[in-house]
């Protein structure tokens, strides 16, 4: 398989740092949030580091807290070990907080997300593929359903999915 790891990335040093190669291999992947800045606005999201390794996709979410984020990432991480998932159906659901709420894994190149989870695609020298948890508005619409909340197609942010 061709590398995609972007130019930008390249020189990032090998691996991450102990702390982050601990918690891999202590737990087989980590999280990483990221908040937005001025330089970088947009919503919070969270991906994971290291499922690549273990034959699975690593994870995107968008528009969560970093807390719920995190939360969910890790425990599809642990379902998918279980007993992976076809990515293209739902698989669920999952109580956030209080709310149980149903999601979607996409498949998306992982050109469509390099701009956001360096990390990932660098730990993995670039073979690393990719899928985001795609999560409905408030009224149970996912964002490529037409009655979706607009706000919530923004902050969701769906990328291209493979085909």
């Amino acid at each position: 398989m061709e590398s995609t790891m972007p130019e930008e990335i390249k020189n990032i040093p090998d691996f991450l740092d102990p702390h982050a190669e601990e918690l891999i291999a202590r737990a087989g992947w980590m999280v990483q949030g990221v908040f937005p800045t001025e330089e970088h606005p947009g919503p919070f999201f969270s991906y994971t580091i290291g499922l690549h390794q273990r034959g699975l996709s690593e994870l995107i979410v968008m528009g969560l807290p970093l807390e719920y984020g995190h939360q969910l990432l890790n425990d599809i991480a642990r379902w998918q070990q279980e007993e992976p998932v076809d990515a293209t159906r739902q698989i669920g659901k999952h109580t956030l907080g209080r709310w149980p709420m149903p999601f979607h894994l996409v498949p998306v190149a992982p050109e469509q997300v390099s701009d956001m989870v360096g990390r990932a695609i660098h730990r993995s020298r670039g073979q690393a593929s990719f899928s985001q948890v795609a999560l409905p508005d408030r009224k149970g619409h996912f964002p490529w359903e037409p009655e979706c909340e607009e706000g919530w197609k923004q902050h969701q942010h769906i990328r291209r999915a493979v085909h």
